[in-house]
């Protein structure tokens, strides 16, 4: 499976498992949907060059385990881990 379709099933599951760990911001989750769908566009871009270590950091990413707990502290590192993967990939923060 490409890394592009791994990343937006992803997202598709934090969209629909949010709850899984107790109350969430709204605001953590808005932002992680929105940092995954930029990676994902970024990959199916064909004229972008993608940097090889954001791939393998991206690859290690999807295939985690989601925290049963993703709220508060975090789901802020969590979000930071996605926007750095997406500063290796050549997308802007």
């Amino acid at each position: 499976m490409g890394l592009a379709r791994a990343t937006r099933e992803l997202a598709s599951a934090e969209r629909t498992d949010f709850h899984r760990g107790g109350p969430l911001l709204l605001g953590a989750i808005s932002e992680r949907l929105d940092l995954l769908e930029r990676i994902a566009c970024l990959l199916e871009d064909g004229d972008r060059e993608i940097a090889s270590a954001g791939l393998a950091d991206l690859a290690r990413f999807v295939d985690e385990t989601p925290p049963v707990r993703d709220y508060g502290l975090p789901a802020r590192t969590r979000n930071e881990r996605i926007a750095a993967i997406l500063a290796e990939l050549g997308g802007e923060k």
